[in-house]
């Protein structure tokens, strides 16, 4: 039958099958009118005032004689033609007989500076990444949700370029956490803060402006951090992340709580430019922490040589770091610098022995060992040049949880003070006994011991076997001092301090 017009008054769903020569035009109502295809779409069919189009099946489609607010991509790969103003909604779930959503689209003239698109990802399972290429477009406007009784991520593939020196920008919005973790993003602008889920970037080597959520983001420059780069993390526990191969300034960063630096090589990592950041998380065998904030905390997950260095460190008189030895069982730090640094405060997060062959640490006044709940071990004698406060407490009592070597120089006191709970077994090596006040001490103010008669000190051997236990009798919470080197009649009340 050759019909010339088709009125619809039916109020359910209604198929029309399109196999004729002669083009038919679909004119749409009031209302929002959605055309849905299965297969492709011919090009004897034609519409206006539809605001949807929705294609299943469909690889290819040319938008050219189309006129429709929004393309919804049921499932598969869309590669979409003469784009210019239509919105994408990306769906569907990768099976053997459907491939992984994406969508590929092609403006119909790209020839502008301020060209646009607007694609809505719409995840239907988890465990399925979209990949979206879009090309010579500047500015890119993704929305990320997830349909309805489905949980997990939103994660993109995105591929882009511009023409010429255009820059590019990335205005990321949706309740669904983000994650362009594929491939580098290279939009030189990037605005996430219409997203209340989060996201977690793979940053590219352009120079970019980026913007966080409200929520927990993950910003990851891999090896294209520098100093032109700047990220402001907003609310939220924010990370960024760097691989750290050769000299490296950090990006600027505000409202970002966490930095993970990873050395791929023995070089240096700038931190100067991180604002905010109260964590700086160290991987790798070999680096250099540089202008550090005082009071950050550094955490070094691995077996390593490595040195800190506190901003302005020369010329403060009251600069901190507290450093966690975090990896999983025994842990070895061959050396670490901690010079022009006042208080160091050193934990552990693992059980397990944690050896540090060399603490160079000349300006130190306080070195805190009440976070070490396991076993400590520094190996080659400390080398402060003035008087300084050793800390301990929390220990395990019944195993050696701390030893040390102090600095041999007699003209250089310090003061070893013992917390209030619980008391470790602690070896100590070079204890300067008498010699009045050049002489060092030991502090039991704070755990509450009055007199000399409340301790039990037993010395052992003499000459280079010598040693002297310090216990106090029936106290479970105490464990022992072992001061190495110690004999008979060396120690004097000058060595002690009670409460």
């Amino acid at each position: 039958t050759n019909l010339t017009e088709v009125a619809i008054t039916s109020t359910s769903a209604t198929s029309i099958e399109v196999n004729g020569s002669s083009t038919m035009t679909i004119t749409g109502g009031e209302g929002e009118d959605t055309v849905i295809i299965n297969g492709a779409l011919v090009s004897n069919l034609e519409m206006s005032n539809i605001e949807n189009l929705a294609v299943s099946g469909t690889t290819s489609l040319d938008l050219d004689n189309v006129t429709v607010d929004k393309v919804i991509s049921l499932d598969g790969a869309l590669t979409a033609s003469n784009v210019e103003d239509e919105t994408f909604v990306i769906s569907g779930v990768a099976t053997p007989s459907s491939p992984s959503p994406s969508l590929t689209a092609t403006l119909k003239d790209d020839s502008g500076a301020t060209d646009a698109i607007s694609v809505e990802v719409l995840q239907s399972a988890t465990a399925v990444t979209t990949a979206l290429t879009l090309n010579n477009i500047e500015t890119l406007n993704i929305e990320t949700n997830v349909e309805s009784g489905v949980t997990g991520d939103v994660e993109i593939n995105l591929t882009t370029s511009t023409t010429g020196s255009a820059n590019q920008s990335l205005n990321i919005s949706g309740d669904a956490l983000a994650k362009f973790a594929t491939t580098a993003v290279e939009a030189t602008t990037i605005d996430a803060s219409g997203n209340t889920a989060g996201v977690n970037l793979l940053l590219g080597a352009s120079d970019q402006t980026i913007t966080g959520t409200a929520v927990d983001d993950v910003f990851d420059f891999r090896a294209n951090a520098d100093a032109n780069d700047s990220v402001d993390g907003g609310a939220g526990e924010d990370t960024v992340m760097f691989d750290v191969g050769v000299a490296t300034v950090s990006a600027e960063t505000t409202n970002i709580e966490i930095a993970d630096v990873k050395f791929t090589a023995a070089t240096t990592f700038d931190a100067s430019n991180l604002t905010d950041v109260g964590l700086i998380q160290v991987k790798g065998a070999t680096g250099t922490l540089s202008n550090i904030a005082t009071g950050t905390n550094i955490e070094i997950s691995d077996d390593a040589t490595i040195t800190l260095g506190v901003k302005d460190a020369s010329t403060g008189t009251a600069d901190s770091l507290d450093v966690v030895l975090t990896k999983a069982g025994d842990q070895t730090i061959t050396s670490l610098t901690a010079n022009d640094i006042e208080t160091l405060t050193l934990s552990t997060s693992d059980t397990g022995e944690t050896t540090i062959t060399t603490l160079d640490a000349t300006s130190l006044t306080t070195l805190d060992f009440t976070g070490i709940d396991d076993v400590l071990k520094i190996t080659n004698e400390l080398n402060n040049t003035s008087g300084m406060d050793i800390l301990l407490g929390n220990q395990s009592a019944t195993t050696t949880a701390v030893s040390f070597t102090l600095e041999s120089a007699e003209n250089v006191s310090d003061t070893i003070k013992f917390g209030d709970a619980l008391v470790g077994a602690v070896e100590i090596t070079n204890f300067t006994a008498g010699l009045g006040d050049k002489g060092d001490n030991l502090d039991f103010s704070a755990y509450g011991v009055t007199q000399s008669d409340d301790l039990s000190i037993t010395y052992t051997g003499a000459g280079a076997t010598a040693y002297a236990t310090i216990d106090i009798t029936g106290d479970d919470n105490f464990g022992s001092i072992k001061l190495i080197g110690v004999e008979d009649g060396e120690l004097a009340d000058a060595n002690f301090d009670f409460a």
